[in-house]
């Protein structure tokens, strides 16, 4: 899939046309619409919206990241299963009110950003990112149908410090909030106007933490009619990180994240990991305070 033409949720929708005309349909259940010029670049072009977001991506020089200094293929490559009970063990070291209000994207995501950069060593003042997509289709009024890639991506900023020596409810609510102050009409008009004035330069990922959820890809409906959907996701590993839908070996339901570190540093990331998969010690609790 080349993101230029569409994103995650845009091909799925895709590939759900192409299932029902499998399945002997006559047409496709939703028509998928092309119509790309919804999407294109304002004149004149606004981006005081997204531009300061983008700023540290932009604007950054070099390579002062271990992650990205080493050869990918000395990186190690992993996947960590997460099924209800792994959850509902993360998910106990937050508040009752933050556990009803934050999805499982949003808490696995901020315990995998905290572990992974423990892991990767970083000293306590420097700033670190993370970076996500978000389906912003209803932001831009883009219609039923519409495959092409309407993403808005969040890039949020915090110490190492703050990050991994505050609550993990801090962490949820920074990605939370982050996510919600930044989806605005807006800011979608301003980033298609700021992707436009980019094209053809590299952005900088130093201390980056890149994120998607991929969950949605698949899964319960996409029928070809000739078997039941198992799994789907990426096939080849990137230091991005993805959130998949998959069985573990007894067949129990659950998310699968993508992790690619050095290989010293995927073992920190292991036992950072464990630790917050310990039994809970009560509501909000933080497992590294009590260790």
């Amino acid at each position: 899939m080349i993101r230029c033409i569409a994103d995650g949720f845009g091909w799925n929708q895709f590939i759900r046309a192409i299932a029902d005309l499998a399945r002997g349909e006559t047409v496709p259940l939703i028509l998928p619409v092309w119509e790309r010029e919804l999407l294109t670049a304002r004149v004149p072009a606004s981006i005081a919206c997204a531009s300061p977001v983008f700023k540290p991506l932009v604007e950054g020089s070099g390579i002062d990241d271990v992650l990205y200094s080493t050869p990918f293929d000395s990186l190690v490559h992993r996947l960590f299963h997460f099924g209800p009970g792994e959850i509902a063990r993360l998910r106990s070291h937050v508040t009752a009110h933050l556990r009803r209000s934050c999805t499982d994207f949003e808490v696995l995501t901020a315990v995998t950003w905290r572990c992974r950069t423990a892991a990767l060593g970083y000293e306590p003042r420097r700033n670190v990112y993370i970076c996500f997509p978000c389906n912003a289709r209803d932001l831009l009024h883009v219609p039923e149908g519409y495959y092409g890639n309407a993403d808005l991506y969040c890039v949020l900023e915090v110490s190492v410090g703050r990050l991994c020596g505050g609550q993990l409810g801090r962490t949820i609510e920074l990605v939370c909030g982050g996510k919600r102050s930044l989806l605005t009409p807006e800011y979608a008009r301003s980033m298609v106007d700021l992707v436009a004035s980019m094209r053809g330069r590299r952005l900088v990922f130093n201390g980056v933490y890149v994120v998607s959820d991929v969950t949605h890809l698949g899964g319960d409906g996409l029928d070809f009619g000739w078997g039941e959907w198992v799994a789907g996701g990426v096939v080849a590993p990137t230091v991005a990180s993805f959130h998949m839908r998959c069985k573990n070996a007894d067949g129990e339901e659950g998310v699968a994240v993508s992790m690619v570190l050095p290989g010293a540093m995927m073992e920190r990331f292991e036992e950072e990991l464990a630790v917050w998969l310990k039994r809970d010690e009560g509501e909000g609790s933080d497992p590294h305070a009590q260790s």
